[in-house]
């Protein structure tokens, strides 16, 4: 098998702000450090650099990256149908409705 094959894709779509949780995330998945994973975050932000230095500090430099305004919606969608897990820990209530419809459209291929 391939290591990307070995390895299932984890996928968050978020700005780095501090509704968006990415921290959060990254502290859960350290803690399952010998289970294979990857994990990609797609966007940008402010708080970017925080979290890249807690991916240096936690050892996780080969399993977490970064797609940064290099997919636009209709590539997003179908990027989206090819990943594990499309994951979210957004403490919005209204970004939920907007999470649900991305994935539907991606599932739908619309």
């Amino acid at each position: 098998m391939k290591k990307n094959e070995e390895h299932p894709l984890i996928v968050m779509v978020a700005r780095f702000e501090v509704p968006k949780r990415q921290d959060l995330l990254l502290e859960t998945l350290a803690e399952f450090f010998y289970t294979p994973w990857r994990l990609q975050f797609i966007d940008d932000g402010s708080l970017r650099p925080r979290l890249e230095k807690f991916i240096t500090d936690k050892g996780l430099m080969e399993r977490v990256s970064f797609l940064v305004n290099q997919l636009d919606v209709t590539s997003l969608q179908g990027y989206l149908v090819n990943v594990a897990f499309y994951v979210s820990t957004n403490v919005s209530e209204n970004a939920i409705c907007l999470e649900q419809a991305v994935l539907k459209s991606a599932k739908k291929g619309d």
